[in-house]
């Protein structure tokens, strides 16, 4: 096989252990060097920031498989197992990786929005960046952002260790945000407890995100919650929101996603072939890699119809009692007002009258998440289902 694309590996300490034992991760970077880094794009990609949430893992290794056929027109970066201190942590056989084992935080809510930070810390002035470039065209304010960003994510991460000392719930994912800075293009890979394929996309991007070809999308609103995709995108939503009260016309085509890969825990390389082509498809109608070969093109699976919905109407659906549960749908199944959602037995007490109760769904949903376990608290989330839904 003849490699077309340049392909190198950086190496980056992002965790030390007690021990005094260290934690890598790596950082795959794949371009041409024929290509005109100012005029194609550049796409950050990573998995793992959970540590139970295996399967993008794969979908990078199958990524990788591609871009070594495929001639990549811009640049892409890809890191998997972006949380060695998540893949880690388990807990006899379960992995116990979304939550900093120290603090107790969410690993993808612990991101930055580095604009509204304190100039002090970032050195980033907005309102003194637009002064200086809104008579530049949209390109050339696009890459000088792209340089500003990275300095006041290294001013940050410098001032809060000196100030502070370094932090457990910041430093990973400023390496993150540090890594993916010079993008114009983010996907976190993530996995849902027992899930469909999904994704979250920002109101802005919901047009764009049908080109990614999933069969859910949520639609997020346009700000920062702490979570990697808005990140990444709220920075340039502060952007054209500057210029644009500045009387300075600028389009933000700036995309971040959340790509949610079925189910956490578990690996499955025919799914993930199916993923990583979704993705390259993607990738080939923003412009960064060219067409897929034949051998590809004809294993894309594209879904016959997008469902979609707005954040607020992504509901949970919690359990009425404690019990065993078993589920009667699977993810990415449609269930109709009145059917059975699944079925509670209620053993402790054999001689009971009634030991089996069905839990019947009040209104129409599709089935994104279930409850990965059916040993279920009373309050604990066993569904999480679309509501008020629509379609492409």
């Amino acid at each position: 096989m003849v490699i077309i694309n340049t392909f190198k590996k950086q190496t980056q300490n992002i965790h030390q252990l007690p021990s005094g034992h260290f934690l890598d991760i790596n950082a795959y970077h794949y371009f041409n060097d024929d290509a005109s880094q100012s005029k194609v794009k550049s796409v950050y990609i990573q998995a793992s920031v959970h540590g139970a949430e295996l399967q993008g893992n794969l979908v990078i290794y199958e990524l990788h498989q591609i871009l070594r056929q495929v001639k990549v027109l811009g640049k892409i970066t890809m890191v998997p197992l972006a949380n060695p201190l998540a893949t880690n942590q388990k807990n006899g056989q379960s992995t116990q990786g979304r939550f900093n084992p120290i603090t107790g935080d969410n690993w993808n809510r612990n991101y930055t929005d580095i604009i509204t930070e304190k100039k002090e810390l970032t050195g980033l002035d907005l309102d003194s960046f637009c002064a200086s470039n809104s008579s530049l065209d949209d390109e050339s304010i696009r890459q000088n952002f792209k340089i500003e960003l990275k300095k006041a994510l290294t001013n940050y991460r410098s001032n809060i260790v000196t100030k502070r000392g370094p932090s457990l719930n910041k430093l990973p994912n400023l390496t993150y945000q540090a890594l993916a800075a010079d993008a114009d293009i983010v996907l976190d890979l993530h996995t849902g407890p027992c899930a469909t394929d999904y994704i979250y996309a920002a109101k802005y991007q919901q047009q764009l995100a049908k080109d990614l070809n999933f069969p859910f999308n949520l639609i997020i609103p346009n700000k920062f919650a702490g979570a990697m995709d808005e990140a990444c995108f709220a920075p340039w939503l502060g952007l054209q929101d500057a210029l644009i009260s500045k009387e300075r016309q600028f389009h933000c085509d700036f995309e971040a996603y959340t790509l949610e890969l079925g189910n956490e825990e578990l690996i499955s390389s025919p799914n993930a072939k199916r993923q990583a082509l979704r993705i390259a498809d993607y990738l080939v109608s923003r412009g960064v890699i060219e067409n897929l070969p034949v051998t590809f093109a004809d294993l894309m699976q594209r879904p016959q119809k997008q469902i979609w919905c707005l954040l607020k109407d992504y509901c949970s659906l919690y359990a009425p009692y404690g019990g065993l549960f078993e589920y009667h749908f699977s993810p990415g199944d449609f269930i109709k007002k009145g059917q059975s959602l699944g079925r509670y037995f209620f053993l402790q007490e054999l001689d009971l009258e009634k030991n089996v109760e069905d839990l019947i769904a009040n209104k129409d949903y599709y089935l994104i998440n279930h409850n990965i376990s059916s040993s279920v608290h009373l309050g604990s989330t066993l569904f999480q289902c679309m509501q008020n839904f629509h379609s492409y």
